[in-house]
């Protein structure tokens, strides 16, 4: 039972943090799985883009946070403590990814007023 925690764990950690660095990067563009949407973030190419260069930080987290705990997993035997950590890093990944998009959609605001003032 561990083992399979810790692996749904690290599988969850590896792919939020592959998601978020190639959405950064471009790869992937609007209209794909992956990233954050927001009204503002899906306006164009640019947007997108911002948004995620702005909050690639805060995804990594988000997905290091399950990670470190798939590792744990693999050393706590099936208890209640298990069912803890696993529970502990879902609350962590999502409160990250909630704190991602609220960067995201105060770095456009923050582009979009810089713009307005030239």
């Amino acid at each position: 039972m561990n083992e399979f925690v810790g692996v749904v764990l690290l599988i969850l950690g590896v792919a939020v943090m592959l998601a978020s660095r190639r959405v950064a990067i471009g790869p992937v563009r609007i209209g794909h799985l992956a990233g954050l949407a927001s009204l503002a973030g899906l306006a164009d190419d640019r947007c997108w883009r911002v948004t995620h260069e702005q909050v690639e930080a805060w995804m990594l987290a988000a997905g290091l946070v399950p990670i470190i705990a798939g590792l744990a997993a693999f050393g706590i035997e099936p208890s209640p403590a298990l069912v803890a950590v696993a529970l502990a890093a879902m609350v962590y990944t999502i409160a990250l990814l909630t704190v991602a998009a609220v960067v995201g959609r105060s770095s456009l605001r923050r582009k979009a007023g810089n713009h307005a003032h030239r």
